[in-house]
C-alpha cells in the first residue's frame, strides 16, 4: 500500500479582508455633507418648536386678558346692579331717543376701575400686586338705553377696553336691569 502524505496547508487571509470596515464602502462615520444635511434639519426643527412655543405663549396671554375683561365686566355689570347709587344714570324718564347714553362713576372718572371684591383680587401678598398690575391695563365704559317708554327694563352695556400687542381691544357684555334700578340715580 501507498504511502499518502498529509500535508498541511497554511491558509494565508489578507490583513486588509480582516479588517472591519477596511473598503471605502464599509467606512464607519459621516461625510461632510450628511452632517451638513443633518445640521439644516436639526436648524430647521428647532426653529418651528421654538416659534411654536412663542406663539403659544402669545395665544396663552391674549385669553388671559380675555378672560380677565370678561371677568371685569361681569363685575360692572354686577356692580350696576347692586350699588346703583354709585353710578350717574341718565335721566331714564326722558322720552328714549333709542341711542345708548353713558353710565358714569360719581366722581367722573370712567376709566378707574371699581373692581376690589375678593373675588377679583387675591389674598397673598405677591399675587394681588399681580393681579392690581393686570387689573390697571384695563378701562372701562357703561351705557343705557332705554327702549320705549313703557319699558319696565333698561338695557345696559358695559365695554371693557384694554391694548394688547399694540391692538386695542374690548368686549362688551350687554344685559338688561329693571328700570327702577336707575332711575331717580344720577345726575
Amino acid at each position: 500500500m501507498g504511502l499518502v502524505l498529509r500535508r498541511e496547508v497554511d491558509l494565508v487571509i489578507p490583513v486588509r479582508q480582516t479588517i472591519k470596515g477596511g473598503t471605502r464602502h464599509g467606512r464607519a462615520g459621516f461625510t461632510l455633507i450628511e452632517v451638513l444635511v443633518a445640521l439644516f434639519v436639526m436648524g430647521v426643527a428647532t426653529t418651528i418648536l421654538f416659534s411654536m412655543y412663542s406663539s403659544s405663549l402669545t395665544l396663552a396671554s391674549s385669553s388671559k386678558r380675555n378672560t380677565v375683561a370678561t371677568h371685569v365686566a361681569e363685575e360692572y355689570m354686577n356692580e350696576l346692579r347692586v350699588h346703583p347709587e354709585l353710578f350717574d344714570w341718565p335721566d331714564l324718564s326722558d322720552e328714549p331717543s333709542g341711542d345708548l347714553e353713558p353710565i358714569t362713576l360719581h366722581d367722573g372718572e370712567n376709566p378707574l376701575l371699581l373692581v376690589s371684591s375678593s373675588n377679583a383680587i387675591a389674598s397673598e401678598e405677591k399675587a394681588f400686586k399681580r393681579d392690581k398690575n393686570l387689573y390697571r391695563d384695563f378701562g372701562w365704559f357703561a351705557y343705557a338705553r332705554l327702549n320705549e317708554p313703557n319699558d319696565n327694563y333698561v338695557e345696559v352695556m358695559v365695554e371693557i377696553y384694554w391694548t394688547d400687542a399694540g391692538k386695542e381691544q374690548n368686549i362688551c357684555l350687554t344685559s338688561s336691569v329693571p328700570r327702577s334700578i336707575g332711575e331717580g340715580v344720577g345726575k
